[in-house]
């Protein structure tokens, strides 16, 4: 919003305060007498007499510039109101032929959008919007419009997405940027048919769609962790806590529910039951999951001595309101074999990335999650410790560590993991945003793979395209993200647990009694840099295996908070030199970097399995 200026004339505030020492000598000698105590005192009262006074002067401008504001708010409600009355008066024009200048179905279009959005978007709010690069859909009478997909300097990207992923990283990207709302156009609707991910993504976590079939569906990036949440959601949540929980994937039996339960939990095992008598022929405690509907108390009660670990209740009986979900948890949790975890999140300064980046923990964590999150603050010198303060006031989870002094990405890891109570470590960078789902297939991998030393998972660019699905080491040192650069984060590929070289520690899971025992990152390569390759190499030193974990995505802002002057940009190739000194014989096992990459060697590098540095 437009703020209104204030300023007292520079008459107006010379009269209020007192003259300065050297106005009051005297004129013939030019000495000032000395005061008398009565006269300092005297003095002294009408200097807080005269400060009382500009402290009243200001409140009162204060107050008016109040009052203009909401003056302003008011006028720009009659305007988008007059806009609107315009617009109607328009429409009415051409559908009697009156109109003179006639417009294209696409020109209708637009201005029906710019309509529904001024009537349900509020002033001066973000829109993310599918543009297909046309600029005039982003003049949204006063709202700030986003091209989607968009490059990082604000252009339209001039491609599609490559899948659903791509879109939901992009999408969550832009939200933690400041996005508020997401606009399809009906010339967009398609999506929601091609990009059935990206449409159940919506249609779980942002389900306040607002929906005109000609017109545009629009779609409010509320915050996930305040207020009530969808059915679809708090079902996707409960098999989140139920992976994170029992390391494995429900059996969910779907008992006269009512609901399309195997099209909203497309990806887990849901059967239904046909038996049509009221007494399922299944022993106690012998389902995972039975959800049911809470109008059949038969039913209910029959699931309940069905399902051993939870049961769902639908309740569809809310008129005019979508149904919602009850969950009731059977099993015993102090008995569940999952681990304890330590989220660790150095930062320096940036306090935006951090933000967002908490943001995104808070809203992906499974609401069983047991751990803590770490997060230390390199002697920041920006807003960053009152925004950490803030948050540990509204997460009793998050635990600031401070550095008197800049200690650089690898002490102040190690400083956390030394504090640190989890059974497992998890290394993130503050400017990744985590997305949903990603915390449970990065646990159930170190129960699958019991020689599993570390563990990684699927760095996304903000546009939505691949950053690294794993690491190669070459012969002389260099290394490779895998898959960089990759449009489609689907193509099979890239999506297979798989032994690799390293893992970044931008998400790097770790065994907090193995990184002790192995004495952390080495200091060797402070402040950062090759210290997450070296740390991989040890651990397959010594047998263990370093895997890369598909379903554990996040968005990664490469070098965000790296490419300062000075930063850890410029320690990366006088890193990487130590790193061949120190493990150059090993290096001889590693391939050599290709001349050219092509689809072959890059297969070649995935299928084959990492070379042993023995």
């Amino acid at each position: 919003m437009r703020r209104t200026k204030v300023r007292l004339s520079r008459s107006a505030t010379t009269s209020l305060l007192p003259l300065p020492a050297s106005s009051t000598s005297q004129a013939g000698n030019g000495t000032k007498p000395a005061d008398k105590p009565a006269d300092q005192h005297a003095r002294g009262i009408d200097g807080q007499a005269q400060l009382q006074t500009v402290e009243q002067e200001l409140h009162r401008q204060t107050e008016r510039v109040k009052h203009l504001e909401r003056q302003l708010q008011l006028l720009l409600k009659d305007h988008d109101q007059a806009q609107l009355k315009l617009a109607d008066a328009n429409a009415a024009l051409v559908s009697r032929g009156l109109s003179e200048v006639p417009r294209s179905p696409y020109q209708q279009l637009v201005r029906q959008i710019r309509e529904t959005v001024t009537r349900h978007v509020p002033r001066y709010a973000t829109v993310i919007v599918a543009t297909k690069g046309d600029p005039e859909l982003l003049n949204l009478n006063g709202r700030i419009g986003w091209h989607f997909p968009r490059t990082s300097e604000g252009g339209y990207a001039g491609y599609y997405p490559g899948c659903s992923l791509s879109a939901i990283a992009h999408l969550e990207a832009l939200r933690a940027e400041g996005g508020q709302y997401f606009l399809l156009p009906a010339t967009a609707f398609w999506w929601l048919d091609h990009y059935v991910a990206f449409r159940q993504h919506l249609e779980t976590y942002y389900p306040q769609v607002w929906k005109a079939e000609d017109i545009c569906a629009i779609y409010p990036l509320n915050p996930r962790f305040t207020g009530s949440v969808s059915m679809p959601a708090c079902l996707k949540e409960m098999v989140e806590e139920f992976q994170t929980r029992f390391l494995h994937e429900p059996a969910i039996l779907d008992w006269r529910s009512g609901i399309s339960l195997s099209e909203l939990l497309p990806n887990q095992k849901v059967f239904r039951s046909s038996y049509a008598e009221c007494r399922l022929p299944y022993l106690e405690k012998s389902i995972d999951i039975v959800v049911t509907d809470a109008a059949d108390a038969v039913a209910v009660c029959e699931a309940r001595r069905v399902a051993s670990k939870a049961v769902v209740v639908i309740d569809r009986r809310r008129d005019g309101h979508p149904p919602i979900a009850s969950i009731e948890w059977i099993a015993d949790f102090s008995q569940r074999p999952g681990q304890s975890v330590s989220i660790i999140i150095p930062c320096q300064n940036e306090r935006r990335l951090t933000d967002a980046c908490l943001g995104s923990l808070r809203e992906t964590l499974p609401r069983g999650f047991e751990g803590e999150i770490l997060v230390v603050d390199d002697a920041s010198t920006d807003d960053t410790p009152e925004a950490l303060r803030q948050w540990m006031a509204r997460d009793p989870r998050v635990r600031v560590l401070r550095n008197d002094r800049n200690l650089g990405f690898v002490d102040s890891c190690n400083r956390a993991a030394r504090e640190a109570w989890g059974e497992l470590l998890i290394f993130l960078n503050n400017d990744v945003v985590l997305l949903p789902g990603w915390l449970a297939p990065l646990l159930r991998l170190f129960r699958d793979f019991p020689q599993a030393g570390a563990a990684g998972g699927k760095l996304i660019f903000p546009d939505g395209t691949l950053q690294e699905a794993g690491g190669v080491v070459f012969r002389d040192g260099s290394a490779m993200n895998v898959g960089r650069g990759e449009t489609d984060l689907e193509a099979p590929l890239l999506n297979f647990v798989r032994e690799v070289d390293y893992c970044s520690g931008a998400l790097l899971a770790t065994p907090r009694a193995l990184f002790k025992e192995l004495g952390g990152f080495d200091p060797l390569y402070r402040p950062g840099y090759y210290e997450d390759t070296d740390y991989c190499f040890k651990l397959r030193s010594r047998g263990y295996r370093v895997y890369y974990q598909p379903e554990s995505a996040v968005v990664h802002r490469e070098g965000a908070t790296a490419v300062r002057p000075g930063g850890m940009k410029e320690s990366q190739m006088s890193n990487r030199a130590k790193f061949v000194a120190q493990w150059q014989p090993r290096l001889g096992f590693q391939p050599v970097p290709p001349a050219k990459l092509d689809a072959r060697t890059l297969r070649q590098l995935v299928i084959g399995k990492p070379n042993e540095t023995h």
